[in-house]
């Protein structure tokens, strides 16, 4: 065989295992394409409860649908994320230790139009989350039921 031949083949095996590599990584890590980018214009206030998913999934929903069925049984479809405006906004350790056990959250933000995974996701296993609603807030408060 000749190098030159030699070459195309290594540069199309290299072309191969890049793509092979680059594939995985975006199947399995949020990037910034997963990111929603446009908020709505309406501000508002929701009340959220913390479900404690064993998956990389949204992990609160909304009380409203306590309110229009008591009998409500949560499904995935309904949760949502939720992501701090800034840093200083993330919410206390203690909340997702005991506090979701007693207390509601009351959020003041917007929804990104679109569906996607929160900036400030913190992945816990290797699967990628599949998008969903994502509310951005610039204030929260822990609320007793």
């Amino acid at each position: 065989m000749s190098k030159k031949l030699l070459a195309r083949i290594f540069t199309l095996l290299s072309f191969l295992v890049l793509w092979m590599v680059l594939n995985f990584y975006l199947q399995s890590t949020p990037t910034f394409l997963d990111h929603p980018s446009k908020l709505s214009a309406t501000t508002e206030t929701i009340e959220l409860n913390y479900v404690n998913w064993a998956c990389d999934c949204a992990n609160f929903i909304e009380t409203k649908y306590d309110l229009i069925d008591p009998n409500y049984e949560v499904r995935e479809e309904d949760c949502i994320f939720i992501e701090p405006a800034n840093a200083k906004l993330k919410l206390p350790e203690r909340y997702f230790e005991k506090d979701h056990f007693e207390r509601k959250l009351r959020l003041t933000g917007q929804f990104y139009l679109k569906k996607g995974i929160p900036r400030f996701y913190e992945q816990k296993t290797p699967e990628k989350p599949v998008p969903a609603r994502v509310f951005r807030y610039t204030k929260f408060e822990m609320v007793k039921f």
